[in-house]
């Protein structure tokens, strides 16, 4: 039928029942209007996401929202955008989990078990600096997960943030991303 949604806040997720191609969507996602297969005409206020048969796409895309801080803790991470399977993969992690210190260490888990902290220490300065650690530098940082100042997930949840990570995301803010809807189970 054709319906008003106000998801005001948190993360809210309209689902449609087709794919994506069979729907028109207007507006922004602080109001927009979704048609177009079996679910007749509907007005979304305030809701992030928009979950299809084949894919999700994510609005909540600005500093401090679930979809941009995944994306910028697998930059961080790795010094390249997550592909819409990565995204997803992260995002509905993160949504799981509730904050990013865990997504931290679930990713560190996921692609570097067990990585000593000198590595995953000269991995980040590279991928953050983009320049080889200078030898000062890579002891001092070991010294503060060593002492547990920092420890390896928040060592990345922190350097996810810095300016030096987030300015490489600035064409993803405020925008809308494509997901891998097979992260999205449909509740129910």
């Amino acid at each position: 039928g054709n319906n008003t949604f106000d998801g005001q806040t948190g993360i809210d997720t309209a689902v449609f029942g087709g794919p994506r191609a069979a729907y028109t969507v207007t507006g922004s996602a602080a109001s927009r209007t979704v048609s177009g297969g079996a679910d007749g005409t509907d007005t979304l206020l305030s809701i992030e996401r928009l979950r299809y048969s084949d894919q999700v796409l994510a609005s909540d895309t600005q500093p401090g929202q679930n979809t941009y801080l995944a994306y910028a803790m697998f930059n961080a991470g790795f010094d390249r955008g997550p592909t819409p399977t990565e995204l997803a993969q992260w995002t509905s992690q993160l949504d799981r989990l509730g904050n990013t210190r865990d997504l931290a260490q679930a990713m560190i888990n996921h692609y570097a078990p067990g990585v000593p902290d000198e590595a995953l220490v000269a991995h980040l300065w590279g991928t953050i600096v983009e320049s080889p650690i200078p030898l000062d530098a890579l002891q001092l940082y070991v010294g503060l997960v060593g002492n547990g100042t920092y420890t390896q997930a928040s060592l990345l949840e922190l350097v996810a943030t810095l300016e030096l990570n987030t300015v490489e995301l600035t064409g993803i803010a405020g925008s809308t991303l494509t997901m891998d809807a097979s992260f999205f189970p449909v509740p129910g």
